[in-house]
């Protein structure tokens, strides 16, 4: 990731700020939520969980989203709940250094040692095992479907609540009227928003679906010269390019190849921006595929024969 603006500025700005907000809602109180009905002699407030919160980190927000600086850890801790962290194995040393910070604000306030706890990895029966535990209470968790699903059954098993953040393929939809009228300027904001961040943000619009068909051709070829046009994206880890790659591999396997890119490249964790255009009736019969969340900079514009079908 980029030192600057991303890291250095934007992520740990937000870092510091929800910290600061956490810090905030512990002197005052206002996460109780302290409701009083007077007539009746009524009080209500939140507490807190009284166990643990497993807090669980993205590879591509080391700062803002890590499990132990991250939003979720803010509110555990906020709420005087204990904390949990797993590190995530993209970014083991920074987390590392959080883990020391937090340590130490723990121990400058008094706080037992167990109030914050963090490990760097363990086989996933085993995290189905910790959320079992009787001194667990929740889970929040930032990361791909499969394994927040998985936890989640674990959760549901035990009686637990958990809060997930989880991917999504993030489909946008462009009416004819609108595709008609400005194609090429909807592929330059959508060709920024794939490549934003080498196509690793949780937000990646990955599907494009334009009604009509010469539309969508020209949504298709404006998208190539800018994928086409960008350097190789730099990937976060091996898993997220092994991912990719699979990806790609399967809808060739499905009988499409790229408009552009499909490879990976060099030095380091590197893969081209890659373009698939795919027909309406195809994209269907492929659906698991095609809307399929793969992070990288891989886009797939599909052409739909006008609004009703869009529906």
């Amino acid at each position: 990731l980029p030192l600057a603006p991303r890291l250095s500025e934007v992520e740990f700005n937000r870092m510091c700020l929800q910290l600061r907000e956490a810090a905030r809602c512990v002197r005052d109180e206002s996460w109780r939520e302290v409701a009083a009905d007077e007539r009746d002699s009524l009080r209500a407030s939140l507490v807190p969980l009284g166990g643990a919160v497993v807090c669980i980190g993205p590879s591509n927000f080391p700062l803002a989203f890590n499990g132990i600086s991250g939003g979720d850890f803010c509110a555990a801790i906020a709420a005087r709940n204990p904390v949990i962290a797993k590190a995530h194995p993209g970014h083991p040393n920074t987390t590392a250094r959080l883990f020391a910070h937090a340590c130490a604000a723990r121990d400058a306030a008094g706080l037992p040692s167990a109030s914050i706890q963090c490990f760097f990895d363990c086989a996933p029966e085993d995290g189905e095992a910790l959320i079992a535990h009787p001194g667990v209470a929740a889970l929040a968790f930032t990361g791909s479907r499969a394994a927040g699903m998985r936890l989640k059954a674990a959760c549901d098993a035990a009686g637990k609540p958990a809060s997930l953040e989880m991917s999504s393929v993030n489909p946008v939809f462009v009416a004819s009227s609108a595709a008609n009228a400005r194609a090429e300027a909807i592929a330059d904001a959508w060709s920024a928003s794939v490549l934003l961040g080498g196509g690793q943000f949780c937000t990646k619009p990955g599907v494009i679906l334009v009604a009509g068909e010469r539309a969508a051709e020209r949504v298709a070829s404006r998208a190539r010269e800018l994928l086409q046009a960008a350097a190789p994206a730099v990937l976060l880890t091996e898993g997220v390019r092994g991912h990719l790659v699979e990806a790609i591999g399967a809808l060739r396997a499905a009988g499409f190849e790229p408009a552009c890119g499909g490879r990976p490249a060099s030095p380091g964790l590197r893969h081209e921006a890659t373009l698939f255009a795919i027909p309406a009736a195809r994209a269907r019969e492929i659906r698991a595929l095609a809307f399929r969340e793969a992070f990288g900079p891989l886009g797939i514009v599909v052409a739909v024969e006008g609004d009703a079908q869009l529906v």
